[in-house]
């Protein structure tokens, strides 16, 4: 560094202090190179999105960025982009066609929010997208590790008195949803908040489900599957008895006050079952016999018109009812009481199942 006397600067570096000097400061100028050819910085502050740029003959000054597209890169932050005339931002493209447009035609992985080592949200290639996760495995995976309502993985919401927080759709021959427990908790809850918080519907890990209420609307009869001895299906509505010759089988009815009435073929008139009872795997294969409730069964009146009220027990006729007039041979053979008349011949009875 040399005192610059007899020249304009104050000082100046070079391996001599003449017009070849590279570099001069004369506050608040500075130039590298020579006096007459040399770069100055301007002396004056640039307005808001300017930047340094030269004029074309190698004079500095603040110029305004361009009106096209143009590349913007802040090292410090790591934030690189391609912003277009309409302030579109493109990663990895030219030719941007959203307010972010993120492109990778690699191998690599289009977007990542990381805190420390734990990936918050995550888009991979193959356009899975994660929370909580960097690998997921479905089209959207979500993973938290928080207890209770507060770390839920979802949360939907709606305020609207008429709205719905969440709606399920599935155009597909497989399940539209799966609810699976890993842990040793309930499957599924449902709370209600009217009246104060309480749980009025719940399935336990073992399948055991608690409820306030059920109201079945498919049908009106509890019944349960037997097997039939013969080797065809027997008509809705026919009544069947035990077949004491092939357990745990039941049969056709076909004679009068038969006390091995067991029920009747669920379906007859349209009446479909409300509730079956069974057991996989043992108790769960042949025709559905109502054993209470309200059936349609085949009756016969030829032994006495039906009017209801009349206990209605098996008749000579194969899988009809009959009124049973007979009140001593009618104790355990009665299938129930007539809520509809028939005042001859054969057709069918609305019955209030009730084995007597």
């Amino acid at each position: 560094i040399t005192s610059t006397a007899g020249y304009s600067y104050l000082f100046g570096i070079a391996s001599k202090l003449t017009e070849d000097s590279t570099f001069m400061v004369d506050m608040p100028h500075i130039r590298f190179g020579n006096e007459t050819d040399g770069y100055e910085f301007p002396t004056t502050n640039g307005a808001a999105d300017q930047i340094l740029g030269t004029d074309g003959s190698g004079q500095l000054g603040w110029v305004g960025l361009p009106a096209s597209e143009g590349w913007v890169r802040d090292t410090v932050n790591g934030r690189i982009g391609l912003i277009d005339a309409t302030d579109q931002v493109g990663i990895g493209i030219s030719v941007p066609l959203a307010k972010l447009h993120i492109q990778e035609d690699g191998g690599l992985n289009p977007f990542s929010v990381r805190v420390g080592t734990s990936t918050l949200f995550a888009v991979k290639n193959n356009g899975r997208v994660g929370v909580g996760t960097d690998e997921p495995t479905s089209k959207l995976h979500i993973v938290s590790s928080n207890a209770g309502v507060t770390g839920a993985s979802i949360y939907a919401a709606n305020s609207s008195p008429m709205g719905i927080a969440a709606i399920l759709e599935n155009e597909s021959d497989d399940l539209t949803v799966l609810v699976r427990q890993k842990g040793v908790g309930p499957i599924f809850r449902c709370d209600s908040w009217v009246g104060g918080s309480h749980t009025v519907f719940k399935i336990e890990n073992d399948g055991r489900t608690t409820c306030k209420e059920l109201y079945l609307t498919g049908g009106s009869d509890l019944a349960e599957p037997f097997q039939m001895s013969e080797d065809r299906e027997l008509p809705k509505g026919a009544l069947v008895v035990i077949d004491e010759n092939n357990p745990g089988h039941l049969k056709l009815s076909e004679c009068a006050y038969d006390r091995r009435v067991a029920g009747v073929i669920s379906g007859a008139g349209g009446v479909e079952v409300g509730l079956t009872l069974a057991q996989d795997g043992m108790f769960d294969q042949g025709q559905n016999v109502a054993i209470s409730g309200r059936v349609y069964c085949l009756a016969d009146a030829s032994h006495g018109s039906i009017s209801p009220g009349d206990m209605l027990t098996t008749s000579p006729t194969p899988g009809h009812a009959m009124k049973a007039d007979d009140f001593q041979r009618a104790y355990g053979s009665v299938i129930g009481k007539a809520m509809t008349p028939l005042e001859d011949g054969q057709g069918l009875v609305l019955v209030l199942v009730s084995l007597q």
